[in-house]
């Protein structure tokens, strides 16, 4: 799925929220956690999810992310986790973060998944997105897909060495005080026995 213009997203949300005015229905109604798609592209290549056979597509900017989060709509959100494709294949993934806190006043943190594949890369990335949240005083929650041990995990996502690198980034935010880490395994017939 493509990520869509500012404009649609704002008409999305804005309809949404006349929707729930129409339907005499309380504001506290309104969404108060957001899973934002940062990307439409990935660098594994899982067997359950066919993401990363789409090209790269129009993404949404930080600026215009802050933006559709104007909209009243997202008034009560306190949660946003980051999202993709891959996430970390964004570098600008940071600026979402900064513009996140700075537009939501009530947002108490945020969380990123990552498949660790390009392990320098995710831990630059995520480190900057964790520096962020601390400077704002909010929490920061880093999952790793972790879908078995060794070659199982290897075998699902669909590159080879994916397990060391993931464990390279678990092991090095594991040590790090400003991220909360987790680890997320998504079942499939080649692992639910593993």
């Amino acid at each position: 799925m493509p990520i869509v213009s500012v404009s649609c997203l704002y008409h999305f949300a804005a309809a949404v929220y006349k929707r729930i005015r129409n339907d005499k229905l309380q504001l506290n109604a309104a969404p108060q956690t957001i899973n934002f798609q940062v990307n439409d592209i990935c660098n594994s290549k899982c067997q359950m999810c066919s993401i990363w056979k789409r090209k790269r597509d129009r993404e949404l900017s930080p600026e215009e992310f802050g933006t559709v989060l104007q909209d009243p709509l997202f008034s009560k959100v306190r949660h946003i986790g980051v999202t993709g494709g891959e996430p970390t294949l964004r570098k600008d993934l940071a600026k979402f973060f900064d513009v996140a806190f700075q537009t939501l006043p009530k947002l108490k943190g945020m969380s990123s998944i990552t498949n660790a594949i390009q392990a320098k890369h995710v831990i630059e990335r995520i480190s900057q997105t964790a520096e962020v949240c601390h400077k704002h005083e909010k929490t920061f929650t880093l999952m790793v897909s972790l879908d078995g041990i060794g070659e199982v995990h290897n075998t699902i996502r669909g590159r080879k060495g994916n397990f060391e690198t993931a464990l390279k980034v678990i092991r090095h935010f594991q040590l790090d005080k400003n991220v909360d880490l987790l680890t997320g395994t998504t079942i499939t017939k080649d692992n639910v026995w593993y």
